[in-house]
């Protein structure tokens, strides 16, 4: 067997339908699409049509996961979890609540303004607002635990983003707002440096609030280092 692997340019990533998890199903003026119409059912009751709206019934896509008010922090996991790529589907119901009109639903385009102006905002620790993030995180963290440790690193292997293959240790970065994703033959040096000079500004913010919180305590930042024959 031929060891098979993907292709360094593969795009690891993941999709969601708009009416499977957007839920806010009147919100900003959206107007009614099949899916708002289609009951819930389970093993023994089939999922139906209805013509109109049936109060009390379960309409599984009215709520469904709320992702219209948690986009960002549905978004936030999707970074977590490392995607290169993520395709969304746009509600035609928001943009054109019937169908039939000329103009489009102008609260229902700012809705998806949002999520995109939210999905350039992850770009890693090349973004400086990943600053007060990692603070916000370490604050509450160390506040809660330094009564029982003393001694904290900020960053693992800080040292990293020097080399290009670091890239993938600042969060993933993309090369000049385009989708070409960094990787050790994609690199951007400026990009790379960038993201190392937030993190250590970070790590600054982090360890003088350490030791003004308690002056017992260590802090420092992790070298990846190595010795080869």
């Amino acid at each position: 067997m031929t060891n098979q692997q993907f292709p360094e340019n593969f795009l690891w990533g993941g999709a969601t339908a708009a009416n499977q998890l957007e839920g806010a199903y009147q919100t900003d003026g959206k107007g009614l699409s099949t899916s708002d119409l289609l009951l819930g059912g389970n093993v023994n009751t089939p999922r139906k049509t209805t013509r109109e709206l049936v109060p009390d019934a379960f309409y599984p896509s009215h709520e469904a996961i709320d992702h219209f008010h948690r986009f960002k922090e549905d978004i936030a996991l999707f970074a977590e979890m490392g995607f290169k790529l993520y395709r969304f589907s746009i509600a035609w119901t928001r943009i054109f609540p019937t169908g039939l009109e000329t103009e489009p639903n102008e609260a229902g385009l700012a809705f998806y303004d949002q999520i995109i102006a939210e999905l350039k905002r992850y770009n890693g620790w090349a973004a400086r607002d990943m600053i007060a993030a990692y603070v916000r995180f370490a604050k509450v963290i160390i506040n809660r635990y330094h009564q029982d440790v003393k001694y904290w690193l900020t960053f693992n292997e800080i040292n990293m983003l020097t080399r290009p293959m670091g890239a993938y240790l600042a969060g993933g970065m993309y090369v000049d707002d385009s989708d070409r994703f960094i990787s050790p033959d994609v690199d951007s040096e400026q990009l790379r440096l960038q993201a190392l000079h937030h993190q250590f500004v970070a790590s600054a913010l982090v360890t003088k609030f350490a030791h003004e919180l308690d002056a017992s305590l260590k802090i420092g930042c992790m070298l990846a280092y190595r010795m080869l024959y």
